[in-house]
């Protein structure tokens, strides 16, 4: 197996030392350079041509997501995985909409670090196991906001829907909601048209049926 070459761009000189000796005991893994900001990292690219980008965030200067899609850009070849010691959810889905490859923990062992770089290399993307539940679950609820768009509801019908689906009757909903019965009637009536449907049953089934509720 060909050598995989990494570039390490971190501004923490100790860390940086530390994955290099750990990444030298790997003899698929070929570190060709360090760099401790942006524009060293960007120059040494041009350079020395690396294959995976190991890139922090938190850096002096431009931060690891705007270099990720300098990166991305200008090398749409080169894979980048962050690799940070910040468990933000902001930070992944902002890394993730930069088009990096791989995101990863700080903390996470060598064997992790090391497999990562070989899966990554091998055109697969890869996030730290904690952090998939958090894209999963972002995931669901921008698919939860475009249905709830498609059907022009607003929370307050999403949630008298929810209502609808436990049973509850209009004067239970309005109690709930500190709104009047009448109101929550004309309420439903918007639902049903639009969802198209001719009834409350047939409401909830197709707010079901959409994932909705």
């Amino acid at each position: 197996m060909d050598t995989i070459r990494v570039l390490i761009v971190d501004d923490h000189p100790v860390f940086r030392y530390g994955l290099r000796s750990l990444l030298a005991q790997d003899s698929c893994i070929e570190v060709v350079g360090e760099a401790e900001n942006a524009a060293e990292a960007l120059s040494l690219l041009e350079r020395t041509r690396p294959e995976i980008v190991l890139l922090d965030i938190r850096m002096p200067g431009a931060n690891g997501i705007h270099l990720s899609q300098r990166i991305r850009s200008i090398h749409p070849e080169t894979k980048i995985i962050i690799l940070t010691a910040f468990e933000d959810e902001d930070y992944l889905l902002e890394a993730l909409g930069a088009g990096v490859h791989g995101y990863l923990l700080k903390n996470n062992s060598s064997e992790i670090i090391t497999s990562a770089i070989r899966t990554v290399h091998g055109g697969q993307k890869l996030l730290n196991p904690d952090q998939v539940n958090l894209v999963l679950a972002e995931m669901e609820e921008q698919n939860r906001k475009q249905k709830r768009d498609r059907y022009e509801l607003n929370d307050l019908e999403l949630k008298i829907l929810g209502h609808l689906a436990e049973g509850d009757t209009y004067e239970d909903i309005g109690k709930q909601l500190f709104m009047s019965e009448p109101t929550i009637k004309r309420m439903v009536c918007t639902i049903l048209n639009k969802l198209g449907a001719n009834n409350r049953t047939q409401a909830v089934a197709e707010a079901i049926r959409a994932g909705l509720i």
